[in-house]
């Protein structure tokens, strides 16, 4: 587990009504995901914070996210993250469509197979990055984001799989 301190995207705020994803308003794309679940007010306004729960655990921190903000998470993933470019040739966690098991099946039957955990890796992607990521897919017309907030600047691991964002945005500094 990557040494967590705090949360990472919490939604879009400025220019939320004028983005665009395949010629429908982005608040339109949100109505019809969430069907009056969420307003899209809601969604624009949400506190991060206060949906955020710590937890310590012998020296590391944790974060566990509530319902509301990581189906918040997923509707992001599903309309913007999977839309940036990102690296097919890099490690299976990182990839579009790949799973742990994807990465393990290949050696089920091998006595040895290595797990590794990178201290802070997801603390130390910062919101310039992400941002500069974003940026860069919009200028491709691949989305059209105006601003991300993170919690405490930083990208943090969600509850949801945030790894194909990872992988964009140490694709897009090469």
């Amino acid at each position: 587990m990557p040494n967590v301190e705090e949360v990472n995207i919490r939604h879009f705020k400025k220019n939320a009504n004028q983005l665009m994803i395949k010629k429908k308003p982005f608040q339109e794309i949100f109505n019809l995901y969430f069907h009056g679940k969420y307003s899209f007010e809601d969604f624009i306004n949400t506190n991060v914070k206060d949906h955020i729960t710590q937890h310590q655990f012998n020296q590391r921190t944790a974060l566990s996210v509530n319902k509301k903000l990581t189906e918040f998470h997923k509707f992001i993933n599903v309309f913007v993250i999977n839309k940036l470019d990102y690296d097919a040739s890099v490690c299976f966690s990182y990839a579009k469509n790949t799973t742990v098991r994807n990465c393990l099946e290949p050696h089920k039957n091998n006595k040895y197979f290595l797990s590794t955990d990178i201290s802070n890796f997801f603390g130390s992607i910062q919101s310039v990055d992400v941002m500069a990521t974003i940026q860069h897919n919009i200028n491709k017309g691949n989305i059209a984001i105006t601003d991300i907030e993170q919690y405490k600047g930083r990208l943090q691991k969600p509850q949801c799989d945030l790894g194909e964002l990872e992988n964009s945005v140490f694709f897009s500094k090469k």
